[in-house]
Order: structure tokens, then C-alpha cells, then sequence
């Protein structure tokens, strides 16, 4: 019986030593192998690795690997430009504003270009008898037929004048009596029409030709117009 007791026990711990013989033999196998793949860039090894070259910036795989550096994409490209474009300062900004064309402006009226004009407008309405222009002053002598007494016919002259005080005429002859109603609506289209544009003052060119141009439309408008022709 004890002798079958001390079999057991010597077996017991035969086993047990084989098993942690084993677990030893088990383990080394396991760090060779793990110092195999971190060595050789395998499994886990490989992945530390590369972990490591990623956090060092170690690209040295690559170059073993001979694989060319992609090209930086066109998106990438324009990115980097537009980051290295000096922005444009304030004060340049406003420079460039000012060195900037001013808007071109028409040339004022000379006394040759109103005489010019004055000769124009005889000639496209024969109805103008005369216009009679200077600084202080700006007359027209408008002609258009008409009859007295409803049977004699006569030529009605009417002056239409504006002055540097401001002031507005209109003349006629004795015989106008019977059109008195559209010299009436006259003076009233003068002084409405007419009377606003005198500034007051010595006339310039310009000046002359825009009163020019007020006192023809309300003579056009009360007494009728006519192109060319004689007169």
C-alpha cells in the first residue's frame, strides 16, 4: 500500500514537471517567435513598427520600397498658392483707387462752338428771324404767318428775351391784338419755362446755348415750327 502511494506521488510530480517543462519550452518558443516578427516586420511586430515610423516621420520604408512620392493634388496646389499671396494692404487698396481714371467730363463751349451752334439753328428753322446772344443777354425774333381783321395777312414777329437780372421780355407788334389768347399763353410758358434757367449772372456758352434752346421750344410750342426753307 505504500509502496503504491509513493508510485503515485513519484508520478504526480513527473507530470508536473514535464507540464512546466512544457509551459517553459511553450514560452520561449512564444518570445522567439515575437522577437522574430518584431525583427523581421511581421504580425505584431510590423505594426509597432509602423506605428513608431508614423509617430518619427521615418519614411526610410519607403525609400527602401522605391515607391515614387505621390504629387500633391491640384486643390493642394491652389491652397498653398493662395497661402503665400501677400494680401493687399489698406493703403494700397486706397491707391489704387485714386490712380484710377476719373470719368471723362464734356469740354465746355467756346465762343466759336455757341456761333456755330447759333448758325445751326437759323438754319434748321426758318421761322427764326434773328438770335441775338452775349452775356447779359439772349434774344430770339421769332416770324410766322398770320391775318388782321381776318382777311389781311401779315408776318407776326415776336421777341422773346431773357437777361442776367433775371428778368424775361416778350414783344409783339400793335397789330397782335387778335392773337392776344396764344401771346398770353406765351408770356406764361416763358416765365415758367424759361425763367428758371437764368442764372443770375453773366452768361456763359453753355449757359446761352441752354436759354437758346428754352426760349426756340416755347416759341416752337405757342407759334408753330418750320425746317429750312426760306424765309
Amino acid at each position: 500500500m505504500k509502496k503504491q502511494t509513493a508510485l503515485t506521488a513519484l508520478f504526480l510530480v513527473t507530470l508536473i514537471m514535464g507540464g512546466g517543462t512544457v509551459l517553459a519550452q511553450t514560452a520561449v518558443q512564444a518570445d522567439t517567435s515575437t522577437e522574430a516578427d518584431i525583427n523581421t516586420g511581421g504580425g505584431l511586430g510590423k505594426g509597432i513598427n509602423s506605428m513608431v515610423r508614423g509617430i518619427l516621420g521615418d519614411d526610410s520604408s519607403q525609400a527602401r520600397s522605391g515607391a515614387p512620392t505621390p504629387e500633391p493634388s491640384l486643390m493642394m496646389q491652389m491652397n498653398a498658392t493662395m497661402d503665400t499671396r501677400a494680401p493687399i494692404a489698406p493703403q494700397a487698396a486706397k491707391m489704387s483707387a485714386k490712380s484710377a481714371p476719373a470719368a471723362i467730363t464734356a469740354a465746355a463751349m467756346t465762343d466759336a462752338d455757341l456761333g456755330a451752334y447759333v448758325h445751326e439753328q437759323l438754319a434748321q428753322d426758318s421761322n427764326i428771324q434773328s438770335i441775338d446772344t452775349s452775356d447779359t443777354h439772349v434774344r430770339i425774333t421769332y416770324a410766322v404767318p398770320s391775318t388782321v381783321f381776318r382777311f389781311v395777312r401779315v408776318t407776326l414777329r415776336v421777341t422773346v428775351g431773357a437777361s442776367a437780372s433775371g428778368a424775361t421780355e416778350v414783344t409783339y407788334p400793335w397789330y397782335a391784338f387778335g392773337s392776344s389768347a396764344m401771346i398770353a399763353e406765351l408770356k406764361r410758358d416763358v416765365n415758367e419755362n424759361v425763367a428758371p434757367l437764368i442764372p443770375k449772372r453773366t452768361f456763359t456758352p453753355d449757359e446761352q446755348k441752354t436759354l437758346i434752346d428754352g426760349i426756340h421750344v416755347a416759341l416752337a410750342a405757342k407759334l408753330g415750327s418750320s425746317t429750312g426753307g426760306d424765309r
